[in-house]
């Protein structure tokens, strides 16, 4: 039986996975990526004359000091220049409009009375269920409907509400630090058969003989299957990943002619049943994104609900071109990001746990930054941190 060799396998080039290789020091790896480009829900398209639109994961939040990015992006943001102040507004679909922050306040002043330790309940215990900016609101942050939404959940994570973007991306910025790393794309795991000392790796391509493997996969994947492992994963592991859920949520690029013009900010707009944001930033991007969030919403027609949201605002200019994400179709991701089930909050760290020869990383790992760039990115090198130790054994 040919086989290759190596020390570690990293199944899946997203940030976990890449952070995962760069803090393996000398030791050989083989990380294999089942697309066809690195950075997993990190990803930017080209729209528009070099300019990139980041179809997944774009907003750069602050938690606070264990923030590996925030201070460098805050820092570098102040060398532009903004195009106005920015401008929210709330477009109600009777035709009104309202300013979004009382609200938005008001939103705060819940999360704020959540606490890690509280009994769990689900967040439609914790808002007004008949307004829908609330429900909204819940659903951005999670992808999920409010009556399945944990709301210790949302305790734990200690995100400080500022937030950045970057003119030329998240994905095009942060992926450049990993150029050096070998990532061998278009290839899909099949199999995972581990004993003691040992674990082989079976692809559509090769297979391969390891002494550990770091597994970064979503857990969309995990629970689609799309892996088999021999034996299976144990008790503890398979109902931690059965009791966290992968949110819905896609994004609609809408690149226009004109655009400098058009005022800066973030809008809200209520059209039928829901609630879409949309994104205006300040670097004269040539184009506005949407934002939709919610199993019940994703489904529908993206484009055209962005359209008819563009209209609403006063938007009349031409546009040249749209593009929807996909996310939740994609069969190696299923989702946008993770949520743990009321009362199952303990299921990230059991995903986390590792069990050798096998390493679990990615942002549903992180308790406190779950759902992020750079919790994805500290899983990655927690996970390298035990397979070190696992090898010195």
């Amino acid at each position: 039986m040919k086989y290759k060799k190596t020390d570690v396998v990293i199944v899946g080039s997203g940030i976990s996975g890449l952070s995962a290789a760069r803090s393996l020091g000398e030791h050989s790896y083989i990380v294999i990526e089942a697309q066809s480009q690195i950075g997993g829900r990190l990803r930017s398209i080209e729209v528009k004359n070099g300019t990139h639109w980041d179809e997944g994961a774009h907003w750069i939040h602050d938690f606070g000091d264990h923030h590996v990015f925030f201070d460098r992006w805050r820092s570098q943001q102040k060398k532009r220049t903004r195009k106005k102040d920015r401008y929210y507004q709330f477009f109600r679909k009777n035709g009104t409009q309202e300013d979004p922050i009382p609200l938005w306040e008001e939103i705060d002043v819940i999360y704020s009375r959540l606490h890690p330790d509280m009994t769990d309940s689900a967040m439609s215990d914790h808002i007004p269920m008949d307004h829908l900016f609330f429900t909204h609101s819940i659903q951005t942050n999670t992808g999920c409907m409010p009556k399945n939404v944990s709301a210790l959940d949302l305790a734990l994570s200690s995100e400080t509400g500022v937030n950045l973007v970057r003119p030329e991306g998240y994905a095009q910025f942060l992926l450049h630090d990993f150029s050096d790393i070998s990532v061998q794309c278009n290839e899909i795991v099949q199999s995972i058969t581990y004993a003691d000392d040992r674990v082989w790796v079976q692809s559509d391509r090769d297979l391969y003989c390891a002494r550990a493997v770091v597994i970064t996969v979503s857990v969309g994947v995990l629970q689609s299957d799309l892996i088999q492992f021999h034996p299976k994963l144990p008790t503890q592991k398979q109902y931690a990943i059965n009791h966290i859920m992968m949110g819905k949520a896609e994004r609609v690029c809408v690149v226009c002619d004109v655009i400098e013009d058009w005022i800066d900010g973030y809008f809200l707009v209520e059209i039928d049943d829901m609630i879409i944001g949309l994104e205006c930033f300040p670097y004269e991007q040539p184009f506005i994104s949407a934002y939709f969030a919610g199993p019940q919403n994703i489904t529908k027609k993206l484009s055209d609900i962005t359209l008819r949201a563009l209209q609403q605002i006063g938007y009349r200019q031409s546009i040249q071109s749209v593009y929807v994400s996909t996310w939740h179709k994609n069969p190696f991701v299923l989702g946008s990001y993770s949520a743990a089930h009321i009362n199952h909050t303990k299921a990230r760290e059991d995903l986390a746990q590792a069990h050798p020869p096998l390493f679990f990383a990615g942002e549903a790992t992180i308790p406190q930054a779950y759902g992020t760039v750079h919790g994805a990115y500290q899983s990655g090198i927690r996970a390298a941190k035990e397979v070190l130790e696992w090898l010195k054994l």
